[in-house]
C-alpha cells in the first residue's frame, strides 16, 4: 500500500493505492477517519500497473505527498501472478461505459471495498451500502427507468443566507463593526430614487435587520464605522438627473437607534469616508483629493491629492492617486516608499506594518515594516495563485489575508505568515461586483451584485449533503442540499438518503473521484452535451502527465532535441540563423485512440526562442503561414529514436470531456449557434478546456482563426496540440497567450501554428 496525504488549511485528506495482479484498490477520505475504498479489476496486470502510475501521477500533481517513503512504483508482478490475475479478470463483469474510459473523469462500475465471494453484475447484486465520501466523492445511483441520482457528501464553505428587506435591490459594500459582529450593507434601490444602508445584528443565534437607513436622491459610495462601533459614517454621491447630481454628502447615523445625528455636503461625490485614527473628525475623499473634516463638516486641511488610507496610529498612510500611483508617507506627508505607478491592493496589519500585493521585485504578498528614520523593510511572504483586485483586507486578528480575485465571486484567504492559501470561498454566482468583510469573531460576510442577500461564512467549513437528480443523463438535474456542522451528522443524513433510494429500486452505479465544485459543475454540463442532441460536437482532449528525462523511447516530448531524418541538419530560424527550439514532438502512434490523432510519424513544433532579437514578433510568427521563425511538420520514416537526455516526456495522458467554444459551435454542429444552444438545453455553455492538451477543441482567447489548407483550401480545423504560456513548452506566447497547432482533416501532413495573446 502506497500512502499519500494532502494537508491544506483546515482540510486534511489521505489517499492510498495498492495493486495486486490485475486489480487496483484505492482508499481515500479525511485523515483520522476510515474513509472509503474501491477495487477495480483490469483485463491484465500490465493495464493495472499503468492505471496505478496514472493515478499516482494525478494525485501528486494535485499536491498529495507520499508519507511512507514509497516513491517508486511496486515491482511488476510475476508471470504466474499476472496469469492468475488475468483469469480473475475474465470472471469479473465488464465496466459499464459512461462516455469515458478514465475513472478520473467518469466513474466506471466499481467493486465494493470488500468484494463478495462470487462476482455479479451491479443489477443482480442489488444496492451496495457504501458510505458517501467526505472528500468530494460522488455516489451515483441509477434506476431501471433511466433516472439518475448523484449523492455527494463534502466538506466545504457553505454560507448562511441573510435576506435583506425590500425588492428590486442590489446589495453592495459591506463592513463590520470593529467591536461586535454587526454588519452595515449598502443597497441600491432600482424602483426608487433612494439608497439605503441596512444594519444587521445577531440576536440569540438568529439575524435581525436592526435598522434600514434611507437617503433620497443619493447613491451610497462608502461606509465606515466609528472606532467604538456606535456610529455609522456614510459617503454619498448625487444621483443623475436630480438637483444633487455630481455633488456629495456625508451623513452620520446612530448605529443603535438608526437616527441621523449629523450631515454635511461636499462639492464632489464622497467616494471614500474614514474616521481619522489620530485626531477628531473624518477623512473624506472626493475627485479633488482627501480632506480632513471636523465633526460639523468644516474642512480643516487637504491631506492628499488622492485616496488616503492611514494606519491605526495615524503616523503613516498609503496614498493613491490616478497620476502618481500608490505611495506610503509619514505623518508629515513625506513619501517614504513608492510602491509602483498603479492602484495596488493594500491594508494594514497594524500600526507601522503594511500588507500589500506587489508586482516587484516579484509578484506576491509582502509585509512592509515602517520605522522613523529608517528605510521601509519589505518581507516577501509568498506568491499567490491569482492577482487580487483592489479589495485586499487583513483579518482583525492579523492571521489571515483576504483578497477578491479578478474573476467574480471568489475570495481567497491566505495565511498571513506564509501567504499559503488556506481557504477559497465561492460566493453564489452574480453578474456584478463582490464585496466582503471580516467580523471580529472570525466569520466572513459577502455580497454579490444584483442579489438582496448577505452570505455569511463561519470560521470552519460545513458538511453538505447534495442530491442531484434527473430523469436521464441528458436532462438538467434538480439540486437539493442540506448542511451540517459535523461529519457525523452529514453521514447520518446521507445514510437516510441511501436507504430511501434503495427502497425505490436504485442501485449504486459508480463512485466518481473527488473534484472541485467548478470542475464538478462543468463535468455535469459536458455529460449532458455528450448524451444530448449535440453529441456530434463532443470530443475528448488529453492533458499530459510528465515523466523524468529519458523515461520513454519514442513518445511525446517537450523541449528536447528534435528527431531528424538521416543526414538532415537541425532546422534554423531564417531571421537570426540560430537553431529552432523543438517545443514539442508528438509520436502519433503513441497517442490515445480517443483523441482522434493516431497515425504514423512525428509531429514536430519548432519555434525560435531568441528573445534578444524576438524573431517571432519581428516576422509575425504567431500568424498563419510557414517559414517565419517557426516550423510545424510531420516527419515520417525516422524509425525508433533513442531516449533523449533533454526535456521532459509524457508517460500518460489524462482524458477530459471537451466541447467547442460558442464561436466554434456553428462549425462543429452545422447549425446556428443560437439554435444549437437552444437544442442542447445547457446553460452556461462550458466551452473548450484550457491549458496544455492534445485533441479536443481550441480554447480561443479571441475569435477563432483557422488557417487554410494550401492543397484543398479547406480549414485546418483539427486541433493537434494546445500550448499555454509557462506550460509544458516552457515559453510565453506574447502576453500570457496560447498557441494552437492545427491540421487539415484530409491532408494530415498540412499543419500550422498560430498564437493568440491577451
Amino acid at each position: 500500500m502506497r500512502n499519500f496525504e494532502l494537508v491544506e488549511g483546515s482540510s486534511a485528506k489521505f489517499w492510498a493505492i495498492a495493486r495486486s495482479g490485475a486489480s487496483v484498490t484505492t482508499s481515500w477520505g479525511r485523515i483520522g477517519t476510515e474513509g472509503q475504498s474501491k477495487t477495480k479489476v483490469f483485463p491484465s496486470a500490465v493495464e493495472a500497473e499503468a492505471e496505478e502510475a496514472r493515478l499516482v501521477a494525478e494525485k501528486t500533481r494535485k499536491g498529495y505527498q507520499a508519507v511512507d517513503g514509497d516513491a517508486v512504483a511496486p515491482a511488476p508482478p510475476t508471470k504466474a501472478g499476472a496469469k492468475s490475475a488475468e483469469k480473475t479478470a475474465e470472471k469479473e463483469p465488464a465496466a459499464k461505459k459512461t462516455g469515458k474510459k478514465s475513472a478520473a473523469v467518469v466513474g466506471a462500475v466499481q467493486a465494493p471495498a470488500k468484494a463478495p465471494a462470487k462476482a455479479s453484475t451491479a443489477a443482480s447484486a442489488g444496492p451496495r451500502p457504501a458510505a458517501p465520501a467526505f472528500d468530494g466523492g460522488t455516489n451515483r445511483y441509477v434506476h431501471a427507468s433511466g433516472e439518475r441520482v448523484d449523492l455527494r457528501v463534502a466538506e466545504g464553505d457553505y454560507p448562511d443566507g441573510i435576506p435583506l428587506s425590500g425588492t428590486s435591490s442590489s446589495a453592495g459594500q459591506i463592513c463590520c463593526s470593529p467591536v461586535e459582529t454587526r454588519f452595515a450593507v449598502a443597497v441600491a434601490r432600482l424602483a426608487k430614487p433612494e439608497s439605503s444602508v441596512h444594519v444587521l445584528a445577531e440576536r440569540e443565534g438568529s439575524w435581525v435587520e436592526q435598522h434600514v437607513l434611507h437617503v433620497v436622491d443619493f447613491t451610497v459610495r462608502s461606509i465606515a464605522w466609528s472606532l467604538d462601533g456606535r456610529s455609522l459614517h456614510v459617503g454619498f454621491e448625487g444621483r443623475p438627473y436630480t438637483p444633487h447630481a455630481e455633488k456629495g454628502l456625508v451623513v452620520t447615523f446612530d448605529a443603535d437607534t438608526g437616527k441621523e445625528t449629523a450631515r454635511f455636503a461636499v462639492p464632489d461625490p464622497a467616494f471614500y469616508v474614514r474616521v481619522h485614527p489620530k485626531e477628531q473628525g473624518l477623512l473624506v475623499t472626493t475627485y479633488k483629493g482627501t480632506w480632513h473634516h471636523d465633526a460639523k463638516g468644516a474642512r480643516i486641511k487637504q491631506l492628499s491629492k488622492g485616496r488616503l488610507l492611514p494606519d491605526p496610529s495615524g503616523e503613516w498612510s498609503v496614498h493613491r492617486t490616478r497620476l502618481n500611483g500608490t505611495y506610503v508617507a509619514d505623518a508629515k506627508g513625506t513619501s517614504v516608499l513608492d510602491l509602483v505607478p498603479d492602484f495596488l491592493p493594500v491594508d494594514w496589519f497594524g500600526p507601522a506594518e503594511l500588507c500589500a500585493y506587489l508586482r516587484e521585485p516579484k509578484p506576491g504578498l509582502y509585509r512592509i515594516g515602517l520605522a522613523k528614520g529608517r528605510a521601509p523593510e519589505l518581507r516577501f511572504l509568498g506568491a499567490i495563485d491569482l492577482e487580487p483586485r483592489e479589495d485586499l483586507r487583513v483579518s482583525p486578528d492579523g492571521k489571515l489575508i483576504g483578497g477578491l480575485n479578478k474573476g467574480p465571486s471568489t475570495l481567497d484567504l491566505h495565511d498571513a505568515t506564509t501567504a499559503k492559501r488556506v481557504r477559497r470561498l465561492r460566493f453564489p454566482k452574480g453578474n456584478s461586483e463582490t464585496y466582503f468583510a471580516f467580523a471580529p469573531d472570525g466569520r466572513i460576510a459577502g455580497t454579490v451584485g444584483w442579489q438582496d442577500v448577505v452570505h455569511l461564512y463561519g470560521t470552519e467549513p460545513k458538511f453538505g449533503v447534495t442530491l442531484r437528480s434527473a430523469p436521464s443523463e441528458a436532462d438538467k438535474r434538480k439540486v437539493s442540499q442540506k448542511f451540517f456542522e459535523t461529519p457525523a451528522l452529514a453521514r447520518a443524513e446521507a445514510e437516510k438518503q441511501v436507504v430511501a433510494l434503495t427502497k425505490k429500486g436504485f442501485v449504486l452505479e459508480s463512485i466518481d473521484p473527488p473534484d472541485g465544485d467548478d470542475e464538478r459543475e462543468r463535468l455535469e454540463l459536458l455529460r449532458r452535451i455528450h448524451a444530448g442532441p449535440l453529441a456530434m460536437t463532443a470530443r475528448t482532449s488529453f492533458g499530459p502527465v510528465l515523466g523524468p528525462k529519458g523515461s520513454a523511447a519514442r513518445a511525446t516530448r517537450f523541449r528536447a532535441a528534435p528527431t531528424l531524418t538521416k543526414g538532415e541538419a537541425p532546422p534554423h530560424c531564417p531571421s537570426c540563423k540560430k537553431p529552432l527550439t523543438c517545443l514539442a514532438e508528438l509520436d502519433l502512434a503513441s497517442l490515445p485512440e480517443a483523441s482522434g490523432l493516431r497515425g504514423a510519424g512525428l509531429v514536430q513544433v519548432l519555434y525560435c526562442t531568441n528573445l534578444e532579437i524576438d524573431c517571432v514578433s519581428a516576422t509575425e510568427g504567431w500568424q498563419p503561414g510557414k517559414g517565419r521563425s517557426k516550423l510545424v511538420r510531420l516527419v515520417s520514416g525516422v524509425g525508433t529514436a533513442a531516449p533523449s537526455p533533454e526535456g521532459t516526456e509524457v508517460i500518460d495522458w489524462l482524458p477530459e470531456l471537451d466541447a467547442p467554444d460558442t464561436e466554434d459551435l456553428e462549425r462543429a454542429s452545422g447549425m446556428k449557434a443560437a439554435k444549437a444552444l437552444k437544442a442542447a438545453k445547457v446553460e452556461p455553455w462550458p466551452g473548450a478546456v484550457g491549458g496544455d492538451k492534445i485533441g479536443g477543441f481550441p480554447a480561443w482567447l479571441h475569435p477563432p482563426e483557422y488557417p487554410k489548407c494550401p492543397r484543398c483550401k479547406g480549414e485546418l480545423s483539427e486541433l493537434v496540440l494546445q500550448l499555454d504560456s509557462d506550460g509544458v513548452a516552457g515559453l510565453r506566447f506574447g502576453d500570457m497567450g496560447t498557441a494552437y497547432v492545427l491540421r487539415c482533416p484530409t491532408h494530415q501532413d498540412e499543419l500550422d501554428l498560430i498564437a493568440q495573446s491577451h
